[in-house]
């Protein structure tokens, strides 16, 4: 969950449920306060269909759909809202158009709410933006009123730490998400900064943070290279 507590302290208050691993926080253009989110691992086949072998896959560990599904949010901090987890997962093979990483609704997760009755998945608002699974979002910034050009400036950079379980991994990257200021929302994200996964695999960098500096660079901390890279506009 993610929690609130007044400046000078005093009664910690709850403000959503259902986060799984909120990660970033940073504050939109319109005040609103948004978080990065590493959702579930090795998450159970939820639906009636034949997959890899079974023919009614449903609650078993079907590697395919592994790889790229749950997929990770980004989605503003509403008082109240619940993001559904344990009990309920984004699927974007449900969105329209089907893989879309925009408004991606939520269904039951078939390990903890089989039947859909621990909690009715599809009554709780869809995940405003999805990313690839496994993607592992950590610090992210948004950038209007810092002296990064456009059309940067017009979005959000967050540092995607890449998977460590996926088959083939995610590979670690920075990535930027324009926002949409007439709906007040992000829109997918795209690679803004890669390169830091070899063809086989094998990491050489692991991005964690991205911040504007006063004169209009991004600073990228790497807690695999033990670095920090100063991104300069050309």
């Amino acid at each position: 969950m993610i929690d609130s507590v007044a400046p000078r302290g005093g009664k910690v208050k709850v403000v959503m449920r259902g986060v799984r691993n909120g990660e970033g926080l940073a504050v939109a253009p319109d005040g609103t306060v948004w978080t990065a989110v590493n959702n579930r691992d090795e998450i159970l086949y939820p639906f009636h269909k034949e997959a890899e072998g079974h023919s009614d896959a449903f609650g078993e560990l079907v590697r395919s759909y592994v790889n790229d599904h749950p997929p990770d949010e980004v989605v503003p901090v509403q008082q109240g809202r619940d993001l559904g987890w344990p009990l309920c997962d984004p699927e974007q093979g449900k969105s329209s158009p089907p893989g879309s990483l925009a408004d991606v609704p939520l269904i039951p997760d078939a390990e903890n709410n089989p039947t859909g009755e621990e909690l009715d998945c599809a009554k709780l608002p869809p995940i405003e933006v999805g990313l690839p699974a496994h993607s592992a979002p950590l610090g992210m910034s948004f950038l209007e009123r810092t002296k990064v050009p456009a059309p940067w400036s017009g979005g959000a950079v967050l540092a995607a730490h890449g998977s460590w379980d996926r088959q083939e991994p995610r590979p670690p990257a920075v990535l930027w998400l324009r926002w949409d200021a007439k709906h007040h929302t992000l829109l997918p994200a795209t690679t803004l900064v890669g390169g830091f996964q070899e063809a086989d695999g094998e990491r050489w960098g692991r991005p964690v943070d991205v911040v504007p500096g006063p004169e209009g660079a991004l600073f990228v901390s790497d807690d695999t290279a033990g670095a920090v890279y100063k991104l300069t506009p050309p």
